[in-house]
């Protein structure tokens, strides 16, 4: 197949999926990529898999200081030129003769607009739908604000409300609009259908078992992958390791692709309070990934309703024991007991489990092989890229609905 993948990422975990998924269907198809200058492949390149990538220029305007609505007509006009931006993308794919488009994440809208204006069938990969429109906790005026950020939050609440209304829309407009919707997982696909009404294929994604290998495991320390944010858990994850007796508790490295600089500086003052030795670590390179994965003594992992947690399969490749608080996607990629220790999200019970890893050696031990053992089993990138190249047959018409081919 000739196949058009089509993104404007964020740093992250999409990005890496989709990178690793063109890399397999690239062994057997003609991939492009089409794209904006505003996507992030600092560390993931479109390049290396693809045939051409086509990037196409798309900057949002700078806020300006004490702007107020200002501002907001500025983000307004913002949508209109990536609205533009997109339906150029999509006159270029229908051109190219392509069979199918694989549509991914757009750090803006959530998915991208080329799904509402391209004539060629074309399936969207939802990483998650924009939590920020279902969950308060992760809005942006959400948590703690000082008192200037306060009252802006109340001034700007109509143009705020207008603007999402717009990026909501959009959003669903596209969605709607693709031939077909995948995910990642069952609980994301309840999201979705939940959301935006759409039913779901689940391609489950992979991990690269060559790049993330088990090491020596002797830093010390306990790990936790994810962005520096709210929604992470990491303060919880202090919480818990304040409860580990001193005389054993190991200091915590978290590693991020972004931090929140209120979130870091929050987390700082709370681990210095409780005692835990923290070290935060962003926009690791994956060489400094793979060295904190094999030289952890144990990977823990408390985001909220986390969709996927690929962080969870890099940590079981790793062959490192994992305890994870029990909910999200993660209930899907572990096996309790066997891969992992699952907990309720209670500080004394996922301090409870960590403890007995830590002093646990067969356990933890054992809890790292079957999770190595797994992953190189039913978690690899081949399998996951195969299940994207059936869905994307039966999109382009090769292969009837309801095949299992």
């Amino acid at each position: 197949m000739n196949i058009a993948i089509v993104h404007n990422h964020p740093s992250g975990g999409a990005a890496r999926a989709v990178y690793e998924l063109g890399r397999g269907l690239a062994q057997r198809h003609a991939i492009d990529v089409f794209t904006l200058s505003s996507a992030d492949e600092t560390f993931v390149r479109s390049a290396d898999y693809a045939r051409s990538v086509r990037t196409l220029e798309y900057a949002a305007f700078r806020p300006v200081r004490f702007g107020l609505y200002l501002n907001d007509l500025r983000m307004y006009r913002d949508l209109v030129r990536l609205d533009d931006a997109y339906r150029q993308m999509a006159a270029a794919i229908d051109a190219g003769a392509y069979d199918v488009v694989l549509a991914s994440a757009c750090r803006v809208v959530q998915s991208p607009g080329a799904l509402r204006f391209v004539r060629t069938p074309a399936a969207y990969y939802c990483h998650e739908p924009p939590r920020r429109f279902i969950e308060p906790a992760r809005r942006p005026d959400a948590g703690p604000l000082p008192l200037y950020r306060r009252l802006r939050s109340i001034w700007h609440r109509p143009a705020t409300r207008i603007m999402e209304r717009a990026l909501a829309e959009r959003d669903h407009e596209n969605v709607a609009s693709a031939c077909a919707v995948l995910t990642n997982s069952q609980f994301t696909a309840g999201l979705v259908r939940e959301y935006y009404q759409r039913e779901t294929e689940v391609c489950r994604l992979g991990v690269d078992v060559e790049r993330i290998a088990p090491g020596a495991q002797a830093g010390g320390y306990v790990l936790s992958v994810g962005a520096i944010d709210r929604h992470k858990g990491f303060g919880f994850l202090i919480d818990s390791l304040r409860l580990v007796p001193v005389a054993f508790r190991p200091p915590l490295v978290i590693a991020g692709n972004y931090a929140n600089e209120a979130v870091a500086r929050e987390l700082s003052a709370q681990a210095d309070a409780s005692g835990v030795q923290l070290t935060m670590r962003v926009r690791v390179t994956d060489a400094e990934l793979r060295a904190l994965y094999a030289n952890a003594t144990a990977f823990i992992y408390a985001p909220e309703r986390e969709p996927f947690g690929l962080a969870v399969l890099e940590a079981m490749a790793a062959g490192l024991p994992v305890v994870a608080v029990g909910e999200g996607g993660v209930l899907e990629s572990v096996l309790p007991d066997e891969t992992a220790v699952l907990v309720p999200r209670r500080a004394d019970a996922l301090a409870a489990a960590l403890e007995r890893v830590l002093t646990d050696r067969a356990l933890a031990r054992s809890l790292g092989a079957e999770g190595r053992r797994v992953v190189e089993r039913e978690w690899t990138w081949e399998a996951a890229a195969r299940r994207i190249e059936d869905a994307l047959e039966r999109v382009a018409g090769r292969v009837p609905a309801g095949s299992t081919a």
